[in-house]
């Protein structure tokens, strides 16, 4: 049996109305034990504040008051990836390539997936908590086998929205490599982004990304990254 908002509410020292709205949101998913640890792991410490020392100078307590909609559209327009193979993240979907350069696999996975060392990254947990979209996407998981010729561009805008969550596996095999690209243009009141990165031996990943959103939103991009010999 899933939790009850009085019991995900008793996790949290204090919520405030922004934790409290997040906290019913999350009670709305499917139960799933893997997303609790990722939920719990947030609810040690909640939004990220400045009596926390690595958050001392962003804090996202007091600049999530309440989760409310962007008052305009995304920001700007995302980087220029001419002929970059293109994801786009938005408010409760995705859009997705018809088709994918030699060398990369896109996996959909329709259920959470662990998250180590959640209880050192607050805003990681929680959308790793929070990520699921209609369709039943939880993660999206780009597996690169060889050197990828084209690049991939991730967009993450919204439509005056409230949130936009979304989280993103990215798996470098041996003597792979990918140049990825990531447009953060804001159009949502509250956006966190999570990017897993596991490189494995000799792999390469170049990353290239644009961060912008309007004065009444806040945004979060953590990237957790792994990297085997050379």
């Amino acid at each position: 049996m899933s939790a009850s908002i009085a019991d995900l509410k008793s996790k949290f020292r204090d919520p405030s109305a922004a934790e409290l709205e997040l906290i019913a949101r999350y009670a709305m998913l499917p139960e799933d034990g893997r997303r609790a640890r990722a939920f719990d792991a947030f609810a040690m410490t909640g939004l990220p504040h400045r009596r926390m020392e690595a958050w001392k100078w962003s804090d996202f307590r007091a600049a999530v008051h309440e989760i409310s909609a962007s008052q305009r559209r995304y920001e700007c327009e995302p980087l220029p990836a001419t002929g970059a193979v293109e994801i786009v993240f938005s408010e409760g979907r995705v859009d997705l390539p018809g088709s994918v350069p030699a060398g990369l696999k896109l996996h959909i996975r329709d259920t959470a997936q662990a998250l180590g060392d959640a209880e050192a990254i607050p805003l990681g947990a929680m959308t790793a908590s929070m990520s699921r979209r209609i369709g039943g996407l939880d993660s999206l998981v780009l597996e690169v086998n060889a050197p990828v010729e084209t690049p991939v561009h991730i967009v993450c805008k919204g439509e005056r929205d409230e949130t936009n969550f979304a989280r993103v596996h990215v798996v470098v095999r041996e003597k792979a490599s990918l140049d990825l690209i990531e447009s953060h243009v804001g159009g949502a009141g509250f956006s966190s982004f999570l990017l897993e990165a596991d490189l494995a031996r000799e792999g390469q990943l170049t990353r290239t990304l644009l961060q912008r959103g309007a004065a009444d939103e806040a945004q979060a991009v953590t990237a957790l990254v792994k990297l085997d010999s050379d």
